[in-house]
């Protein structure tokens, strides 16, 4: 069995997305690894020294944690020690909190929008009848969304969702006036599990509405959310006030109710995120 083949199905539990990621950062070492030993070989048999040695080259922080996180997977699932490999992960993170803090302090300087500028841009949407741009916006504002969360079928029947249990849905009910959205494919499903949020406030019910009437009239691309699955995060970006994407309006939110505890539990349950996560990475005002 080759290792890539035994490494795939050590992670099989995870979501499709991550272990899609995984794969794409395993092959990435593997290539950094027969590059630097000139032949091609396992990164099993690698010792934690080389891999410190060929993954500290990489110049981008974050790169270096994805390389790190598979080579100490790698390593576990053949009960090798990992112990120098997580300390210098643990080292990265410390950096990388840094890193956070001082991009925040520039982002709170710039003058960010406000969550009213939000919900104004989300009304604006909505009187626009620009239907696939108001619900992606309503999903990041009122249920906390990730990019991956919108990537969803849109379905007239529940049996729908049983089509493929490797991706989101959002199911409307015409009869119980409601939407269903079924979130199963995202970063920490393998830890939080599917989650189901309901909607029924009767303007997101609406432009689910307006978009099955304009499948019936077949106006091309009209009931289209996501163009290209492959750049889910770039489509995202493109439906938002000013560009800003989901990791800005996350922030704009998370800053906005950062004294309301409750609120800020419901976004880190919503989301798959502990609430420390949010606080280090979401809060820019956190010193």
């Amino acid at each position: 069995m080759s290792e890539l083949i035994e490494f795939t199905e050590f992670i099989k539990d995870k979501s499709a997305n991550t272990i899609k990621s995984y794969k794409q950062q395993y092959n990435k070492l593997k290539k950094i690894v027969d590059a630097e030993m000139e032949q091609s070989i396992d990164i099993q048999n690698i010792s934690e020294k080389n891999i410190l040695e060929f993954v500290t080259g990489e110049a981008n922080l974050n790169s270096q944690q994805a390389l790190l996180n598979i080579a100490i997977m790698i390593r576990k699932m053949k009960k090798s020690p990992t112990s120098k490999l997580q300390k210098q992960r643990d080292e990265n993170k410390e950096k990388l909190k840094g890193f956070v803090k001082e991009k925040n302090e520039k982002l709170k300087n710039s003058g960010l929008p406000s969550y009213q500028d939000l919900l104004d841009y989300l009304s604006f949407l909505y009187e626009s009848k620009r239907w696939t741009d108001f619900i992606i916006n309503y999903l990041l504002i009122y249920y906390h969304t990730r990019n991956e969360d919108v990537n969803f079928e849109l379905v007239p029947f529940k049996r729908d969702i049983k089509e493929n249990k490797d991706i989101n849905y959002l199911w409307y009910s015409k009869r119980a006036k409601k939407a269903t959205l079924y979130r199963r494919n995202y970063k920490t499903a393998g830890k939080y599990g599917m989650k189901t949020d309901t909607i029924t406030d009767p303007k997101f019910l609406n432009a689910i509405k307006e978009i099955f009437e304009c499948r019936k009239k077949g106006i091309e691309g009209c009931d289209v959310f996501i163009p290209n699955k492959e750049n889910v995060g770039y489509y995202v970006m493109k439906s938002t006030l000013d560009n800003l994407g989901e990791t800005l309006y996350n922030k704009i939110i998370v800053n906005h109710f950062r004294n309301n505890l409750d609120k800020l539990k419901e976004i880190s349950e919503s989301r798959g995120t502990s609430l420390n996560t949010l606080y280090e990475n979401y809060d820019i005002d956190k010193k």
